[in-house]
């Protein structure tokens, strides 16, 4: 006595994901024993964005992931928490950018990395450091790539 249910993928149904991550929030508060009050609007742009393949099981992982990277004093959910979940992101606008219109490998790459640099530069509010931090790479190649797309 099985019955199929037969739902849409959360990619599907992205107006679902703003209540599923305020549900999701209260239940890892209660596990964790933390007292995050919710998500900051960068960091819900990011999980709109992203094109959810494991659906909610997905997103409870990295909501729980990001509640567990956040330090004790935090208690909003900020995109610099979801540092993976960025980057998904703007793979999945890469590919949607692509597709609408090809251009030359080399141009697309350039595009994707002046992005990349300028978005981690806001993101820290101009902390050079931290922002080679995010991006992975040395302070001294963050500097060379800004001065290579003209970012000052």
């Amino acid at each position: 006595n099985v019955v199929p249910v037969n739902l849409m993928p959360l990619r599907e149904r992205k107006e679902d994901i703003p209540p599923l991550v305020e549900h999701i929030i209260f239940r890892l508060n209660q596990i964790f024993g933390r007292e995050v009050k919710g998500i900051a609007l960068g960091a819900l742009e990011v999980l709109l964005d992203y094109a959810w393949p494991g659906n909610i099981r997905e997103l409870e992982n990295v909501l729980g992931r990001a509640i567990i990277n956040m330090r004790p004093q935090e208690v909003v959910i900020e995109s610099g928490h979801l540092p993976l979940m960025e980057s998904r992101a703007d793979e999945n606008r890469l590919s949607q950018s692509i597709s609408q219109e090809l251009q030359p490998l080399e141009k697309t790459l350039a595009e994707a990395e002046r992005n990349a640099i300028t978005r981690s530069l806001e993101d820290t509010g101009g902390n050079r450091q931290k922002a080679a931090q995010m991006l992975g790479i040395s302070l001294r190649s963050l500097y060379y790539k800004m001065g290579r797309h003209g970012i000052k």
